[in-house]
This record gives structure tokens, sequence and C-alpha cells, in this order.
């Protein structure tokens, strides 16, 4: 699916900034090269072939369940957790896993409210809301249980065996940024640290960890993906595309990064500057037990996603969906993973983007009732929660 630049400047808001090749964490020779370039020649595959059955989740519609903006879902054995703008605010409903409203959560200062989410994360059973001032844990009820105070100084965390890993940015002298990665323990008290070089262009920060899984860290443009470890963060995996990578000259653009204002204006220009057939590592958007996906940016903001077999060591890229199908919503925004279910992801897609995708059904993965589903929406609905499982050998 294509995806047009104004999502890819709101995709930068989320994704990555860290790894480096020259300060910091450097790749080894334990670093697994994730070798793209066969597959951009060769290995080109519809999604509805890699997806082994779907599952379609109305969420149900009262005035007490209403969200707004829905951005990320979350999805375990038995809720689903929905972020939205609701009341212009960043904050979290909860659903049954048959889309019956639960509960919201309260706003405030609270030990169990929030006032400004940053951050969901579940890891080994329990939920951690991360704010501006605090890291919030609850049950897999959705009940608080404890909270931690924090600085409130990063740019963003993610839960990671006994304690989190953050990133952070500070400014240095002649406008640009040192970035750095922590480890932190359970009280949020620093176990680990590493210094990265400032970099031009200026990004928000982005974690990805998976339940049980390596913490990845990442950053826009750079074909580094690095891991927490032991002994603080190594490189775990290095994107090859030589043979279709963008080299961003980024002297060209450097006196661009002063401002929220000309960092878009930098990435516009990197974006239609870029040559016919190359891409740029555009940021990871997920993994799981067997499986890595990210995304490759090519000219004017269109994208298109990789996927990485761990077990295989191959690589398949994912062609444009033919149509809207329910399982295209992967190529629109960042999915999560559902917890304890093999290779299985969930997204939240709009009964207005979906209106007319209940024709469109490759390879009869669509039920009956799920067709009746997308076929009855309306737009003023609440959004639909697709569920859907990739095929664990591919």
């Amino acid at each position: 699916m294509k995806t047009k630049l104004v999502l890819f400047i709101i995709l930068l808001s989320v994704i990555g900034c860290t790894s480096t090749e020259k300060k910091g964490v450097q790749p080894d020779e334990n670093t697994i090269v994730i070798d793209i370039n066969s597959a951009l020649k060769n290995d080109w595959w519809n999604l509805a072939d890699m997806v082994e059955s779907v599952e379609i989740i109305p969420l149900e519609t009262t005035e007490a369940s209403l969200v707004a903006d829905a951005l990320y879902c979350f999805v375990t054995d038995k809720y689903i957790f929905v972020e939205d703008f609701y009341e212009s605010n960043l904050g979290l409903t909860m659903f049954d896993r048959n889309g019956k409203f639960v509960k919201r959560f309260n706003r405030g200062n609270g030990p169990g409210e929030f006032s400004n989410l940053q951050k969901v994360m579940f890891y080994g059973g329990s939920m951690y809301c991360a704010s501006l001032s605090k890291i919030i844990k609850y049950n897999d009820e959705g009940e608080f249980v404890d909270y931690k105070e924090s600085d409130g100084n990063y740019t963003d965390i993610a839960k990671f065996g006994d304690g989190f890993v953050m990133t952070q940015s500070e400014q240095i002298q002649n406008q640009e940024h040192q970035f750095k990665i922590f480890k932190l323990d359970s009280n949020l008290g620093k176990v680990a640290e590493c210094s990265l070089d400032p970099v031009p262009i200026r990004l928000n920060g982005g974690l990805s960890v998976i339940d049980g899984s390596d913490c990845l860290i990442y950053r826009f443009y750079d074909n580094n993906i690095c891991c927490c470890c032991d002994d603080g963060f190594r490189v775990k995996y290095r994107l090859n595309f030589s043979d279709y990578e963008y080299k961003i000259p980024l002297d060209k653009y450097q006196n661009l990064y002063q401002s929220a204002d000309s960092f878009s204006q930098a990435v516009i220009a990197i974006m239609q500057d870029i040559e016919k057939d190359k891409y740029i590592f555009g940021g990871l958007l997920m993994q799981c037990e067997d499986y890595i996906i990210f995304s490759l940016w090519t000219k004017n903001g269109t994208s298109i996603s990789a996927y990485y077999n761990k077990n295989t060591g191959k690589t398949w890229i994912k062609d444009f969906s033919p149509g809207d199908t329910p399982f295209s919503v992967m190529g629109n925004v960042r999915p999560a993973n559902v917890t304890n279910q093999k290779n299985t992801f969930c997204g939240i897609i709009t009964p207005d983007y979906m209106k007319d995708c209940w024709t469109n059904n490759p390879n009869n993965l669509l039920s009956a009732k799920d067709i009746e589903i997308l076929k009855n929406a309306k737009p003023d609905d609440n959004p639909i929660i697709v569920i859907y499982k990739l095929k664990d050998n591919l």
C-alpha cells in the first residue's frame, strides 16, 4: 500500500533515534546481516499470501466507550487496550476480547492515574504506562499495582527484563543533539549508558519491545538495529540493501535542522531527492517470535514493508495489497503484537476506511461474519480491531 509523505512525517515522530556508526554502538562479529538485496530483486509477496488467519473485532460504540482519533491498540488474552485522543489528551480505553467496553483509565495526578500518556508496554503478564512524570504498573486485569517516579527526561522508554531501556536527547553545541541509551533497573536507577553521535536529523525517540523478546533500538536512516545485552548495548542486526540504498548527503541538509518546521522541510527535501528505485531505512515496525518487520522508504514518501525470518535468515518484501483488505492496515499504521500468540499482530482501523474492503477477500481469509461486520460498519462507529496471524514457516 502506498503511504503518503504526510504519514511518513507522522511516523517519524514515533520512530527511532539510536544506533550509530561513529560512536558508542558498533557492529561486531556477532552482528546478523539482513540481506535485502535479493528480496528487492526477486521476493515480492502479497501480504494475503503471508497471512494464515484474520479476526475482526468491532469495538462497542456507546457514549461511555467512544474513542477519538485512535492511534494504537494492544491485545492480550482477555482484553483490548486502545490509545486515543479522547477529550484532546492521549489516554487509554479498555475493552474485553469481544469488543465490549470495560473502562476508561483515569487521567490525573494520583498514584494510579496519568496526565499525559507517552507509552504503553506489556511484559511478563503486566502492563506499564509511561507518562511524563512516572511509570505506572497494572496487572493483566488493568488494575493499579504500583508506580515509580521518573524525571521525565526521556524521548522513549521500553520495559525489558527486570528493568527498562530509555533513550534521551540532550541539546549540545551548534544546535546538534547528543543521543543516549540507558539501561535502568526496576527502580529506574541507571545500570548502563551509551552515548551516540549527534545526528543532524532531529527525531523523537523510538523503541520497540515485544513481550519476552529483545528490546530493539533503531534510528531513521541508520542501517543498524541495536539490542540491550548484559554489558550494555550492541548492534544485533545490520540491514544490507547496498544495491538499492540511497546515500543521504547529510551535508546538503545540515542547515535545515534547527526547528520542527525546518525538520519537516528537510525530510520532504530528502524524500524528493531520493533516486528512482532507491530506498532508505524508515524504521522498525514490529518483531515477534519468528519475524522482524521494518519499512524501507522511497521517493515522495512511498514505503514498502520487509519481513525477515529470524529462523531461516530469509527476507521478503510485501507487495502492495490488491485494494483495501482488513490486514492491509499494516501498511498504514504501526501494528502491535498479540501477547501469548505466536506471530500474531493487531491493528486498528476506522469503519470509513474499511467501508469497501468487505468486497475484497483474497484467499478466503474473511468469514461470512467478518464480511457482515465490515459491510455494515458506520462511519461514526468505534474502530474495528483486526488481528492477523502470519504463517509460521514462510
